[in-house]
């Protein structure tokens, strides 16, 4: 029975050795991911976990491509918080203050007979009798700057700001120079603009004629009494001449007055607050008290000079 056993031992030995040493043998090494991909021989790898990008599986994003060994990723750039951009404006408010920009350049060149054909025919009479009184206005600002500059030899700094400053306020009031505020398109063939202080009238309004815009002048007078209410201001800058011609003022003091109204003017343009009235509009206490105590004084100095 032992011989019996043995014999099959040896037999299942002989027959197990041969597949043990074909297990033996070197095999090849199973394929890597990265075997195919590499560039002259390197593999590729993959980029590093910080580099990854987790919009790329939210679908938000490129998928970053695998670099060569040794090169740095590129950093990846976040995209710029996107602002809301402003409405843009209606063609014809873009017109009109292109028209605007025409008329002011115009100007600046004295050519009143071509910023005539930007105003509507019936108020055209009027406006020429504007312009007329703006370059005479300009012709004695001129006039006086020169005067002045003789003068103050070392004022020319400030003798220039000023009267270039005059000049705008005065082709302001005669129409000759716009400037608006605001600008609103009434429907598709008018538009209004609200004018800065000072100027010819408060408002403008722009209207489609012969598919054209036109410019005309809100509540404008006729131009006899347009004549009249400009003359005035001529006359002033000619009183002025007068003055330092004969020496009852100074140039220093006609440059100070000067600069005291351009400084009135901005302050009337500024927003009024009145500082005596709350939220509400009504009168602080206090104040309320100075006033009558101010109303007490007055009262008895009156009494004192009765008596």
């Amino acid at each position: 029975m032992g011989t019996r056993i043995r014999a099959y031992n040896f037999a299942a030995l002989a027959l197990l050795t041969p597949l043990w040493c074909i297990g033996c043998k070197d095999r090849e090494p199973t394929p890597m991911l990265s075997q195919d991909l590499g560039v002259e021989g390197k593999p590729l790898v993959l980029p590093p976990a910080p580099f990854h990008n987790v919009n790329i599986q939210k679908g938000k994003a490129d998928w970053v491509p695998f670099r060569e060994p040794g090169t740095e990723p590129e950093p990846v750039v976040e995209d710029a918080p996107t602002r809301d951009t402003p409405p843009t404006e209606s063609p014809a408010i873009e017109e009109i203050k292109s028209l605007i920009a025409d008329y002011n350049n115009l100007s600046d060149e004295n050519d009143f007979e071509e910023m005539k054909t930007y105003i509507v025919e019936s108020q055209i009479e009027a406006m020429t009798a504007a312009f007329t009184t703006a370059t005479d206005m300009r012709k004695k600002i001129i006039e006086l700057k020169n005067k002045l500059s003789e003068k103050l030899t070392e004022e020319t700094e400030r003798i220039e700001t000023t009267l270039a400053k005059i000049t705008v306020s005065a082709d302001l009031a005669t129409g000759a120079r716009l400037s608006t505020t605001t600008i609103t398109e009434v429907n598709a063939d008018e538009v209004m603009a609200m004018t800065s202080p000072g100027s010819l009238t408060s408002s403008l309004k722009f209207v489609i004629e012969e598919d054209a815009w036109y410019l005309k002048f809100s509540d404008l007078a006729d131009a006899k009494t347009l004549t009249e209410q400009l003359s005035s201001k001529v006359s002033s800058y000619g009183g002025m001449l007068s003055q330092l011609a004969d020496g009852s003022t100074t140039a220093k003091q006609i440059l100070t007055s000067m600069e005291e109204t351009l400084a009135a003017e901005v302050k009337m343009a500024e927003p009024h607050h009145d500082g005596h009235e709350d939220n509400d509009g009504s009168l602080d206490d206090d104040d309320h008290g100075d006033h009558e105590e101010e109303h007490d004084e007055d009262e008895a100095a009156d009494d004192g000079d009765d008596e």
